[in-house]
């Protein structure tokens, strides 16, 4: 019978939905020809600060329509929602609507109006009525012990301007949630830096386990007073089991459906707040502050080392300084070096870094200095030091080094001109190879002395003895006039061939134009040093851009003696420093120094020979 029944059920059905397709295909439908109209409405009119409020707008006659535009809602926070399309048959005319949803979250307690939603069509604008909504306090506060709460803190609450006070969000549920959404406070007058990722933990609250979610920031407060750190807010989806009693009039069955296995699951947005935090910043005391304290506030030490100690004239060595600390490093600029005047100092770019101790937030700044020497023997780095504010103690306190010694050499180039040379020879002899021999006296032939008798007048021996001294003088004069020319003519030699040179050497560094490797400008800066050196005769390697100046200006031309120790400074700020140049610039280097060359080799042609 019941299977009967179910049969004829299912043909009736069928046969329904095949006329009434049928039907809808065969009549003529009338679309409706109303005019545009759009209703709200909301699910409640009076809620709490936890609630939130469902606000559905729908626009009825036409298909597709457009976005409607919301009322100001300045207090509350609107979240878009589904948007659902209707088709309706009525008396055989077909109605379309629109509804869209969007969720009300409230800020604060009072009776508040929803104004009109407007839509535009060709130029024609519909409205909906205004709706009349009130909010209630909130019924569960922050700090009591419910299923699910949310709390803020700060430590220290009252800090000194730029010290570092861990702000900490924690999230307690003991339900089960889903989608969530944090807003932060306002962190007006506070510099923020991130504690990591957010951790999840279980703890104890009141005898109740809880689940918590943390998430802490660095705050630094920017000036001295009262500040305050504005509410935090929570909005979740909690899981709500609703139980649905069958009604089958048998107590044991009626308890059995009763149980939460055949429940249905719904979603509540519950929306969570936090109280305020007030706090009172205090200002730097100026008793005991140094000249040179740059705003650091907390525990900080500084790690300095030199990377060599003993160099030659023209090399450089990396002055390394690491300053880190429980506090505000991201903006500190490490103070100028004093006592450096033995050197030249280039700054490269620091790198910054951050990590999570204990309960503080550890920064890190690392400053790298290029040291060129501008004089040979020992000298001395004074120590580094950095100034800070130690809130504990509550006095300032100077993290420094200790003095550093730099042993500076010649340079490693030998200028001496050899006009011979030895080498192996056959036998015990020894080979000497004649070097320059067109700057040699012209005289090399022999002389014969006769012999006379031994005892008598004409004999060699007396007549050494009697002119010995006096032609003793006579050839270490000649020896000294002589090595004077060579020096003059060896001198000459250089400087004749100082030209070409350079033009050789400039000609491979072209070779090296391309890329970033500084050590195209370290060539640069050879190729200027060794053709001063072969034009003053004097050893180019060890020249300080200094040194270049005051050759070039004794020539009476500062004009250029400035630009030549300018592009000297510059290529050792590319060789040592932080600047970069790019592939554009460094052609636009390696043709002004040929042109440096050849305005050197035309001044100083014309000027004084030293």
């Amino acid at each position: 019978m019941l299977k009967h029944r179910h049969t004829n059920s299912l043909t009736s059905g069928l046969f329904l939905l095949i006329f009434l397709a049928l039907f809808l295909t065969l009549s003529p439908l009338r679309v409706g020809a109303e005019e545009i109209s759009v209703a709200a409405k909301v699910d409640k009119n009076e809620a709490s600060l936890e609630d939130s409020i469902l606000l559905s707008i729908t626009v009825s006659g036409m298909q597709s329509a457009p976005q409607p535009a919301l009322p100001s809602l300045p207090d509350f926070t609107v979240e878009g929602g589904q948007t659902v399309s209707q088709v309706q048959i009525i008396n055989f005319k077909m109605q379309a609507n629109t509804i869209f949803n969007y969720t009300l979250i409230p800020k604060r307690a009072g009776d508040f109006t929803i104004g009109p939603a407007t839509v535009t069509v060709k130029g024609k604008v519909s409205q909906s009525q205004p709706i009349q909504i009130r909010i209630l306090p909130s019924q569960t506060k922050p700090n009591q012990r419910s299923d699910l709460f949310i709390e803020q803190t700060l430590s220290p609450r009252n800090p000194y301007v730029n010290q570092q006070a861990v702000y900490t969000f924690r999230f307690y549920r003991r339900v089960q949630v889903g989608e969530t959404k944090m807003d932060e406070p306002e962190f007006t007058g506070f510099l923020t830096e991130d504690m990591g990722e957010q951790r999840d933990y279980k703890t104890v609250v009141g005898g109740v386990e809880y689940l918590v979610t943390e998430v802490r920031k660095a705050l630094y407060p920017t000036q001295a007073g009262k500040l305050t750190i504005g509410e935090a807010t929570l909005s979740c989806q909690v899981f709500v089991q609703s139980r649905q009693r069958r009604g089958t009039g048998d107590p044991f069955f009626d308890h059995f459906f009763d149980s939460p296995f055949f429940g249905r699951t719904e979603f509540k947005t519950m929306n969570l707040r936090s109280e305020p935090i007030q706090v009172e910043v205090r200002g730097l005391p100026l008793e005991g502050r140094p000249p040179d304290y740059k705003g650091l506030v907390g525990n900080y030490r500084a790690e300095v080392n030199l990377d060599k100690n003993s160099l030659p004239v023209g090399d450089s060595a990396t002055l390394n300084v690491v300053v880190s600390g429980n506090g505000n490093l991201r903006s500190f600029e490490l103070p100028p070096l004093a006592g450096m005047s033995d050197f030249k100092v280039y700054e490269d770019r620091p790198s910054f870094s951050a990590r999570t101790q204990g309960r503080d937030l550890i920064q890190t700044k690392a400053f790298k200095r290029a040291l060129v020497p501008l004089k040979t023997g020992e000298s001395r780095i004074p120590p580094v030091g950095v100034s800070y504010f130690d809130p504990v103690q509550g006095r300032y306190e100077v993290a420094q080094s200790d003095w550093m010694k730099v042993s500076v050499t010649p340079g490693k180039e030998k200028e001496a001109f050899t006009l011979v040379k030895a080498g192996a020879g056959p036998g015990l002899a020894t080979a000497v190879d004649v070097l320059g021999r067109d700057i040699l006296p012209p005289h090399s032939q022999q002389v014969r002395i006769s012999r006379g008798r031994p005892g008598s007048l004409n004999h060699p021996v007396y007549w050494a003895a009697f002119f010995l001294p006096f032609c003793g003088f006579v050839i270490t004069l000649l020896a000294f006039r002589q090595k004077e020319k060579t020096e003059k003519d060896a001198a000459g030699i250089r400087r004749k061939k100082a030209f070409p040179r350079a033009r050789a050497e400039l000609s491979r560094a072209k070779k090296a134009m391309e890329g970033e490797n500084p050590e195209f400008f370290r060539v640069l800066s050879r190729i200027i040093k060794d053709y001063l050196g072969d034009w003053f005769n004097i050893s180019g390697g060890a020249l300080t851009p200094l040194d270049a100046f005051d050759l070039i200006k004794q020539t009476g031309n500062p004009e250029l003696a400035g630009r030549a120790r300018e592009t000297l400074d510059k290529l050792e700020g590319y060789q040592f420093g932080a600047s970069r140049a790019s592939s554009e610039e460094r052609k636009e280097i390696y043709h002004s120094i040929q042109k440096l060359i050849k305005e050197l080799q035309k001044a100083l042609k014309k000027g004084p020979k030293l």
